[in-house]
């Protein structure tokens, strides 16, 4: 694995940075687009056997999958459509991370991967304040802003360094 959320199921199970997936159930997986593929055909909740090789040992690892928020709720075909087309996976910003920053609220990018968010530029750690001025409370309120929202889409918010940013993408 290149990485390991600190909330997600790979984490939760056991599996480690350099741990490399060779199955999922007994359907062999050589490349990311495959896992992801094989991956899919489940809903959070789930239990999934995964088979990895650690240090050249092969072990088996019992995986429930999670959201993109870190549960087990199934999320509604909308807000899948979004995250998709955003290209993240959020979570909640900590109490302590919105006194350092002095900001109410938020959704942290948590993870990325190709979607509207990195054509834009926004980087792991970027946490989302506003969405097209309105208050971005938590991660919620980034999917109902954006549900059914078409043409430009402006994203305000800051980074954990303090440094705070803009960022457009169309929708």
């Amino acid at each position: 694995m290149a990485g390991v959320l600190e909330n997600g199921a790979a984490k939760t199970a056991g599996i480690e940075i350099g741990d490399v997936i060779t199955k999922v159930g007994s359907v062999e997986v050589n490349r990311v687009p495959e896992l992801q593929e094989q991956i899919s055909q489940f809903r959070p909740g789930d239990e999934v056997v995964i088979t990895l090789k650690r240090d050249n040992v092969e072990i088996e690892k019992k995986m429930v999958l999670k959201n993109f928020k870190g549960n087990t709720d199934v999320i509604n075909r909308d807000s899948e459509k979004i995250i998709k087309v955003l290209g993240a996976r959020f979570e909640a910003v900590t109490e302590a991370e919105q006194s350092k920053l002095n900001i109410t609220g938020g959704a942290k990018v948590a993870q990325l991967f190709s979607g509207k968010l990195m054509s834009a530029g926004v980087q792991v750690g970027f946490i989302i304040t506003h969405i097209d001025k309105q208050h971005v409370d938590g991660v919620d309120d980034v999917l109902s802003i954006l549900e059914g929202k078409k043409g430009g889409v402006l994203i305000e918010g800051i980074y954990p360094n303090g440094k705070e940013r803009y960022y457009g993408f169309g929708m």
